[in-house]
């Protein structure tokens, strides 16, 4: 399993990139399938929420705690059966450390965007107030955490400009296969998925804006030292270009067409809200009108049951009174006939109040029916919605009793699993601790899967082609190792090439003038050696010249057993054997060659009258001593314009890295703190107190150095790393420093200047002051000023 982790300040550059790299065989992360809720971004959030809540001296990248790294373990474990997998999030990049401890298996893609385009795309995608401080302090935190990440671990991380990686593809699909021994598809063309249009008239906006922040322009040139480049020309990493005038009115002609279509549907927008409160207005009178007839027709009913009962007191009282006439009737039937008349019309009065009684009971028993039925209709729902709201109770209640358990479960496993990694992992330290004690103990241990000898395609005489499957030896593992041997003159040379091996041999490949694929290693005659040869053996880095002596020593253990091999019959197994052991004997007689693997330039910076260059070297040796990681800087004193070059240093910090030096002294302070200084003049002057106070081992070094340098200005300028002045300047003056200085060795008296030309040099020179021997307690709090006077020695 290998896993890819790309990150950077912007979600859509990184998402984009990531695609890249998916559509070339790199798989998404599978979901847990005990919990698909747990994935590497729901990760994340509960990262983001947990650092939220913690105070601020506990919230670090590795105090997480147990139940969120075993989250990450289960994640893990869920894709430990994927060849390749990854994931894109910008908020990895706050957690680069831990997942870098996390697991050896992860590599690293960071993603870097301009600081122009990231403010380009804030004012082109923000409807509310842009904050360029914000903005551009967010970019200056992304992008300070990847460069410090991708300068401790070159080897399991990439920085990459995201324009650059998005136009060159295959480019980026290739660094990633060779880097990291990865099986990708060649990529299929699929422009139209990751071309997008600037804004120009934003990113014209946003590069003025910029041009007020030197601290953004100082990390810009900082990170572009540092990128693994992917396009073989020359480009910038900014997009501070100039932009056509044409394409300037172009963009705020479209952007005149956006403004009078936003104005379109915000008129429209306005129209709809305009209908809306009118409609929400007839609603509001509509509901006040329904409320009004509810209140009247309550009124209405109230009157008419007033009336009911008027109707039955009316009633009771024509029942009483007919009762009384007929009494009356049976007493006086003398006057019936008088009252006869009055009697109809008494009768007839007593028909209309029946009939009206009974029209008042027939709509008052349909009220009652109607009333009782929306009785039990509101019966039967609030019923129904009893059961439904019980139902769903009871279901929720025993959904979560069942995640309840099955979260004890997994909590279970996940503590089983997380107790037998923690196992696992502790037995993997105890191995790798025991590989390692057993490597110091043997150091030219070997070992490879099969070894097969081919023969030479040219037929030359004493020639062998050497073909070694799953080679591990000097510390590096090869898949595959093809090389040539061939014996001249009794002097058995090499021949690598980069076309024969599945990944690139040496970590800095050094060229041969004749073919650049190939690289040849041969001394010749009396420990001489031929000129472009003997240049491509100096070039090794520390990790080759290494390797190299380790590969010597290999073939003659293997080819004084020949009975194990299957050898050519025409080959002279003693000549070779011979020959090899006279090579190994000349380079065993090297002089101390100043090696490093990688170089880096840390800053360079630019004052009035002051410039350096910082450069950072891993993996340094020089003769018996060597440093993990060592810098310095190249700088020029009395800087002006069309001005530079007559006052150059070599300066050398107070770090743990000083060790280097037998005796290293404080010899003046600049804004960094305390350094050793080691000063120049043109035409032929130097700071010879300090030289003098240097012992032969440090002298012996700061030469070697000092010659090197031109060769490491190349490197850096070869791999388009960008400063402000031409790297000519800079080379020219590194000659001249050799000039001087090897003139001094070869001198073995000095002479003193006569005193007018000292006072001459004294007063051009202010920067070159030499330190008192004694300690200083008080450091002078600004750049380049000394604590003595000067003393220099003109060199004849």
């Amino acid at each position: 399993m290998k896993c890819i982790c790309v990150t950077g300040a912007v979600q859509a550059n990184v998402e984009s990139v990531f695609t890249l790299l998916q559509q070339a065989g790199l798989d998404l992360p599978q979901l847990n399938q005990r919990n698909d809720a747990i994935d590497i971004a729901s990760w994340h959030d509960q990262v983001s929420a947990l650092e939220a809540n913690q105070p601020a001296a506990e919230n670090t990248p590795h105090n997480l705690g147990r139940f969120m790294d075993q989250m990450a373990g289960d994640i893990f474990v869920t894709n430990i059966k994927a060849a390749l997998w990854g994931w894109a999030d910008s908020r990895s990049t706050q957690m680069l450390d831990y997942w870098h401890d996390f697991d050896p298996r992860i590599n690293f893609v960071l993603v870097y965007v301009s600081p122009e385009q990231m403010l380009a795309d804030a004012i082109r995608t923000n409807t509310a107030e842009v904050s360029v401080e914000a903005v551009l302090a967010a970019w200056q935190s992304h992008n300070q955490k990847l460069l410090r990440f991708h300068l401790r671990n070159p080897q399991r991380s990439l920085l990459i400009y995201s324009r650059e990686a998005l136009a060159n593809p295959q480019a980026l699909l290739d660094l990633c296969a060779e880097k990291w021994s990865l099986d990708l598809t060649a990529y299929s063309d699929n422009t139209e998925a990751f071309n997008s249009e600037d804004d120009l008239l934003a990113l014209y906006l946003a590069q003025q804006l910029c041009r007020e922040h030197t601290e953004v322009a100082d990390l810009t040139y900082e990170i572009a030292s540092t990128l693994n480049r992917l396009a073989d020309v020359e480009a910038t990493i900014t997009n501070s270009l100039p932009i056509a005038n044409e394409s300037l009115i172009n963009s705020y002609r479209v952007l005149q067409d956006r403004s009078a279509a936003q104005q379109q549907l915000q008129e429209q927008e306005q129209e709809i809200s305009a209908l809306k409160d009118r409609f929400d207005e007839q609603k509001k009178q509509g509901e006040q009108e329904l409320k009004t007839l509810r209140a009247d027709n309550a009124k209405i009913i109230k009157e008419f049951n007033a009336q009911l009962a008027l109707s039955d007191d009316s009633l009771k009282s024509s029942t009483q009174e007919n009762e009384l006439l007929l009494l009356q009737l049976h007493q006086v039937q003398e006057e019936l006939e008088h009252h006869f008349l009055q009697g109809t019309e008494l009768q007839t009065l007593l028909d209309g109040h029946i009939e009206a009684k009974a029209t008042s009971d027939q709509e008052k028993t349909t009220l009652i029916e109607q009333c009782d039925a929306l009785s039990h209709e509101l019966a039967a729902l609030n019923q129904q919605s009893q059961q439904i709201t019980e139902s769903h109770l009871k279901a929720s209640e025993q959904e979560n009793e069942l995640l309840l358990l099955q979260l004890h479960q997994v909590q279970e496993e996940l503590e089983h699993y997380f107790l037998q990694h923690q196992d696992k992992q502790n037995a993997l330290k105890l191995e790798e601790i025991r590989w390692q004690r057993m490597l110091q103990r043997n150091p030219d241990y070997c070992d490879y899967e099969s070894l097969k000898l081919l023969p030479e395609e040219n037929g030359l005489d004493n020639a062998l082609v050497w073909q070694f499957q799953n080679l591990h030896i000097a510390s590096r593992s090869i898949p595959q190792l093809t090389f040539n041997t061939f014996t001249e003159q009794g002097l058995t040379g090499f021949v690598f090439s980069q076309s024969t091996s599945k990944e690139s041999v040496f970590t800095r490949w050094p060229i041969n003038s004749l073919n650049e694929d190939q690289l040849t290693l041969i001394p010749c005659g009396e420990g001489e050696l031929i000129v472009n040869r003997f240049e491509a053996l100096i070039n090794l880095s520390t990790s080759d010249w290494t390797f190299l002596q380790a590969l010597i020593r290999m073939l003659l253990s293997i080819l004084q057993q020949p009975q194990t091999l299957k050898l050519p019959a025409d080959l002279n197994v003693e000549t070779h054997l011979e020959g090899l052991k006279a090579f190994q004997g000349i380079i065993n007689k090297f002089p101390p060659i100043f090696r490093y693997d990688q170089l880096t330039l840390k800053r360079s910076q630019v004052n009035t009258d002051y410039e350096h260059l910082w450069l950072n070297l891993d993996n340094l040796t020089f003769g018996d001593k060597h440093l993990p990681a060592f810098n310095f800087r190249l700088s020029c004193a009395n800087v002006g314009p069309n001005r530079f070059g007559g006052y150059p240093k070599l300066e050398f910090p107070e770090t743990t890295e000083s060790c280097i030096f037998e005796g290293w002294f404080i010899e003046s302070y600049d804004d960094f703190g305390g350094k050793l200084e080691l000063r120049f003049a043109l035409p032929k002057a130097m700071d010879i107190e300090v030289w003098q106070r240097l012992s032969d081992n440090d002298r012996d070094f700061l030469f070697a150095l000092l010659m090197r340098l031109p060769n490491m200005l190349g490197v850096l300028q070869n791999g388009i790393t960008q400063i402000k002045r031409p790297w000519a300047d800079w080379l020219n003056m590194v000659k001249d420093m050799q000039a001087i200085l090897e003139q001094q060795r070869s001198t073995q008296s000095l002479v003193s200047a006569e005193p007018e030309a000292t006072e001459a040099i004294e007063a051009d020179i202010e920067p070159i002051k030499v330190a008192p021997k004694k300690p200083v307690k008080k450091p002078v709090p600004a750049t380049s000023k000394r604590t003595a006077t000067t003393k220099t020695v003109t060199v004849k």
